[in-house]
């Protein structure tokens, strides 16, 4: 039996009165994928509701929110990282498959992995010293996340055109790990280059780079 229609939709199709009583519970509330649900009862369709899914609340906090149909209350919980919406929408494992030796993409990046990319780049621009706005250069994938099968690594030019910034994503739930910055051997901290030659005297590196973890919803020095 037919249980329920769901259409994915943009945050600006929502109702608005939904949309304020939500962010009334949850301020600064960011989410993968809006939705707008059709429910069949009684052999007919209900009036719409509003879903909120894959949140992340200010305090890091993961979670679906659903408004009733009287846009008066909602319900929420936390969100079944098992099959995320938009790993419904993406390649996946498929795109996993689709790598050369190097780890690179060989198939186009699935539009809404580079938005959701840029889109903390731009949200993490001045904590990380990027200058706006991004071009797209590639999509790489990591194998040794614990608990997930690959990270997409997301590279973007900033406006300097020189600096390349990496925005890494973990694979089933698409939340943010860390944002890499290339840099030069110099600017690295003095300290760390000592201690890496120290263990590896005349070490020689094709690329340097500063990591900003994103760790509870904030990011780690």
């Amino acid at each position: 039996n037919i249980v329920e229609i769901e259409k994915g939709v943009a945050r600006a199709d929502l109702p608005s009165g939904d949309t304020a009583l939500v962010l009334a519970a949850y301020p600064g509330l960011e989410c993968a994928c809006y939705e707008i649900g059709y429910d069949f009862v009684d052999g007919s369709y209900s009036t719409l509701h509003s879903e909120y899914e894959e949140c992340t609340t200010a305090d890091g906090e993961r979670l679906d929110v659903n408004v009733e149909p009287n846009g008066q209350s909602y319900t929420s919980d936390p969100y079944d990282r098992s099959l995320p919406c938009l790993y419904k929408n993406v390649m996946g494992a498929r795109a996993y498959a689709s790598l050369n030796a190097w780890g690179r993409l060989t198939i186009d990046t699935p539009a809404e992995i580079i938005a959701l990319s840029k889109f903390h780049l731009e949200k993490s621009s001045s904590i990380v010293g990027a200058t706006a706005p991004f071009t797209y250069i590639s999509t790489f994938m990591d194998d040794i996340v614990t608990g997930a099968p690959f990270n997409w690594e997301v590279r973007f030019f900033d406006a300097k055109g020189g600096t390349i910034f990496e925005v890494n994503l973990q694979a089933n739930t698409y939340a943010l790990v860390e944002i890499e910055k290339g840099v030069a051997r110099a600017d690295l901290p003095l300290g760390d280059t000592a201690l890496v030659l120290a263990a590896y005297p005349g070490l020689e590196c094709a690329c340097f780079e500063i990591g900003y973890d994103f760790v509870d919803g904030s990011y780690s020095t």
